[in-house]
């Protein structure tokens, strides 16, 4: 069965907010997946609880998924935006600079609202905790894996990074009940992360992820999972939006962490700066 013939459904009830979404998304059929569910929902003046409501009313999982059925079934219709769909092609270096702050700022002020305290203060004590953190990510995921590994080391958290599929799976089956991942994954469903995150978990390792999915097949793995939101479209990959909403949200962590035992972390940021230096 085709989405606009699960709409037309008379089987499927439907309240009078999602009517509106239905002839909503019929007439943005060709923009819609380029959309964040906090977008639609504020087109829409509802929550966005009504919104993922809606979705599983139709059958579907989860408002990610929805979006993909949608860009499968129409995707004769679709432009491959590989930029932020506000930006056009009539758009000045001026009216783009502005539209990408306008972008972060927007995404910035999501995830301040969205943000779970609780899960921000377990994920400081697994690693303060843990005998080894293990940043994993894949592609521009695991970019950012990279760089917070090397940052969080510095103070003198004792972590590496690894965004190479089949050494994170092989260090992963032999990690144990005292190491952490912290998992890195836009979809949350990227098959090497997916995999390596089992395998620790059999071992009792503690799972935390960051994804924009926190119904996704890596949330469920996860002892912890801090979701983010992001306005990244269909095919905008590694979009501002995203790794702003991913430093964002390690970058608080960060902070936390130095600010529990601030002279610790300070005298070793300054013998690592020196240690540097001094290699030069």
């Amino acid at each position: 069965m085709s989405i606009l013939d699960k709409f037309n459904n008379p089987e499927i009830k439907m309240s009078k907010s999602h009517k509106a979404l239905v002839k909503y998304i019929k007439e943005n059929i060709n923009t819609v997946a380029y959309k964040s569910i906090s977008e639609i929902a504020k087109e829409n003046n509802i929550g966005e609880a009504t919104v993922t409501r809606f979705v599983k009313r139709v059958g579907f999982n989860n408002f990610q998924e929805f979006k993909l059925s949608v860009a499968k079934e129409f995707y004769s219709k679709f432009d491959e935006n590989i930029i932020n769909p506000s930006i056009t092609e009539n758009d000045d270096v001026v009216d783009v600079a502005y539209k990408l702050v306008k972008s972060s700022v927007d995404v910035l002020e999501n995830n301040l609202k969205n943000i779970d305290i609780d899960k921000i203060n377990k994920c400081i004590e697994y690693m303060l905790n843990a005998k080894k953190v293990y940043f994993i990510g894949i592609g521009y995921s695991g970019n950012i894996a990279t760089e917070y590994s090397y940052k969080f080391m510095r103070i003198g958290i004792n972590c590496n990074s690894f965004t190479d599929g089949h050494t994170m799976i092989i260090l992963s089956s032999i990690m144990d009940k005292d190491d952490l991942i912290l998992a890195i994954s836009h979809t949350g469903n990227t098959k090497e992360i997916i995999r390596a995150s089992e395998l620790a978990s059999k071992n009792n390792t503690k799972i935390v992820s960051i994804t924009s999915d926190e119904k996704s097949q890596l949330s469920q793995i996860s002892n912890i999972s801090i979701s983010y939101v992001s306005n990244e479209s269909l095919f905008e990959t590694g979009s501002l939006s995203t790794k702003t909403s991913q430093t964002f949200l390690l970058d608080l962590i960060y902070t936390q962490i130095v600010k529990s035992r601030l002279k610790e972390s300070t005298n070793k940021k300054i013998k690592t700066t020196k240690a540097i230096k001094s290699s030069v």
